[in-house]
């Protein structure tokens, strides 16, 4: 069989905290047969691919949009790169990896593949003296394994923050170097979603990752995920200068601060989390991020797109970080399709995905194609924008499960709205994994003319498609997203973190090189009789086939 025809079918801080900072110094695993691989595919799944091809084109902008930077980093020294300017040359390594997956769950090309990492190879346990976790669910007992050479150390300490405790308690200690904290998130039924490590190795490197998975084995062996991570000099003596790096270290440190902020405020909370913490932060002050080749871009449950601590979040942070690489997005980038391959869609309709598109553009504004909605609509489809969100059908979703047994389908959701009239249904792919019948956790937003560019962007993280994610467009009268917007901000559920890397013509290396992803492209357009794999619709129909 050949490769194109497998592709085919297949975040209020505590004065505690404050106080501290400014002193001295699920358990759920899924099943691993529920997706095995098909063993006759062939080795390399991922064919050529164009998509400046019969793609629509989208008016370009001619004003020039002038970035502002967060709050505290405007006034950068003469290191950092000008907002408007090209943005620096990549380093040309790779920043965004795959997950390898257990053998019997895909084919031979992942299971031992240099685009590929397991958990042991990014957290390195035996050089980890003090690590900040943040994870949607964990299982503790997986995780403190996996620490165990760690743990063993004089010293060592690690505090994990998730969305609920497995234990069923609150603030808990796994162990005497490891402390789980639950965070409470209001009165919304929001989720710590973002998934963040910051893992100091000895006494001079932090190593940053974010990633779409989860702290269960699953994630890290079943299904597929990505995980983007760079190493950090730790140098008091030579702080962070760019603008890029400034950027970074403060939405950072911002993510964290509100990760204690939503901490529980029960009388019996253990004193040492909010410490580690704050050691944490005290920290990634002497930590020097001018080599980071990334943006970081956050969302907090319970706010809008304003800003927060002088952070912009949500579609804001999105449109700000590409106009402080970009100003104006470089006319092949424009005339390329928004790819966003999510394994969960949310609250989407026509109006928000506008909003959305407008963001991915740094603000230029966007016109939706009639295709988009899969119903005819006023603007000439060469005028207009092409989306592709990918998420896969009932039929794949069946075929990879084998039987759909149990475990497998909570990790893919897809909000009903789906048979709204205002849904983007012309707009949905099918997702194809690279790797045989495997069903995938990751968020991928892509944006690059073909395979070959070295021009174009990835957002990766923990970002889903949906306003509960991203929020909407109406934020700030000098937002071109707010200018056009007529709705009322809407609050952000849950706390989310990505990151955006970008490409320039100077770069050496394609963008698809540093940035793996898991997913066939070109992706295939859904048909007229084939539909998203709806849990609630279809467990019952796929149990009874």
């Amino acid at each position: 069989m050949s490769s194109s025809a497998a592709c085919g079918r297949l975040m209020h801080q505590t004065r505690r905290l404050m106080l501290l900072c400014a002193g001295p110094s699920r358990s759920r695993s899924l099943n691993a047969a529920a997706a095995a691989a098909a063993a006759a595919a062939a080795v390399n799944l991922r064919p050529s691919f164009s998509l400046a091809q019969g793609h629509a084109r989208i008016q370009s902008y001619s004003s020039s949009a002038q970035s502002k930077t967060n709050a505290g980093n405007a006034k950068s020294s003469a290191g950092s790169a000008a907002v408007g300017q090209a943005p620096p040359r990549s380093s040309g390594k790779q920043l965004v990896f795959l997950h390898r997956l257990a053998e019997k769950q895909a084919m031979t090309s992942i299971t031992n593949d240099s685009s590929s990492i397991t958990f042991q190879d990014l957290i390195k346990p035996r050089e980890l003296r003090r690590a900040l976790f943040s994870s949607y669910e964990a299982d503790t007992d997986w995780f403190v394994q996996q620490l165990a050479p760690m743990v063993r150390s004089r010293g060592a300490s690690v505090q994990l923050f998730v969305s609920s405790s497995p234990t069923g308690r609150g603030n808990t200690a796994l162990s005497p170097n490891i402390n789980m904290t639950p965070l409470t998130i209001g009165k919304t039924s929001g989720r710590l979603h973002g998934r963040l490590m910051l893992l100091f190795h000895g006494s001079d490197t932090l190593r940053v990752a974010v990633t779409s998975a989860s702290l269960v084995p699953s994630d890290w062996g079943v299904l597929e995920n990505v995980t983007y991570y760079q190493d950090f000099p730790i140098e008091a003596k030579r702080p962070t200068v760019t603008e890029r790096g400034l950027a970074f270290q403060s939405t950072l440190m911002n993510y964290v601060t509100q990760l204690v902020a939503h901490q529980p405020k029960d009388d019996d909370v253990d004193d040492r989390h909010p410490a580690r913490a704050a050691r944490i932060l005290k920290e990634l002050k002497t930590v020097n991020f001018d080599t980071v080749e990334a943006r970081l871009i956050s969302s907090y449950p319970e706010h809008s797109n304003l800003e927060t601590n002088g952070c912009r979040q949500g579609l804001m942070a999105l449109e700000q970080a590409l106009q402080a690489e970009y100003s104006t997005l470089p006319a092949q980038v424009l005339n390329s399709p928004i790819i966003y391959q999510s394994s969960s869609i949310g609250q989407v309709s026509d109006p928000w995905v506008t909003q959305f598109a407008t963001a991915c553009n740094a603000g230029a504004p966007a016109r939706i194609s009639g295709e988009s909605r899969g119903s005819p609509f006023a603007i000439d489809p060469a005028d207009a924008l092409k989306l592709q969100f990918i998420f896969p059908t009932t039929a794949t979703v069946s075929q990879a499960l084998q039987g759909f047994p149990e475990g497998h389908p909570h990790r893919l959701h897809f909000f009903p709205r789906y048979f709204s009239s205002t849904f983007p249904r012309g707009s949905l792919f099918d997702y194809q994994s690279k790797h045989g019948n495997v069903l995938p956790n990751s968020k991928v937003l892509l944006r690059v003319p073909d395979e070959q560019s070295t021009i174009g962007y990835a957002v990766i993280g923990s970002h889903s498609l949906g306003i509960g994610s991203w929020g909407n467009g109406a934020v700030s009268s000098d937002s071109k997203l707010g200018a056009k917007a007529t709705s009322k901000p809407r609050m952000m559920r849950n706390f989310e973190l990505s990151v955006l890397i970008p490409g320039t013509e100077s770069d050496q290396v394609p963008l698809l090189k540093r940035v793996a992803v898991p997913f066939c492209l070109p992706a295939r357009p859904y048909s007229a009789s084939e539909h998203p794999f709806l849990w609630l619709l279809s467990h019952k129909e796929l149990l009874d086939e």
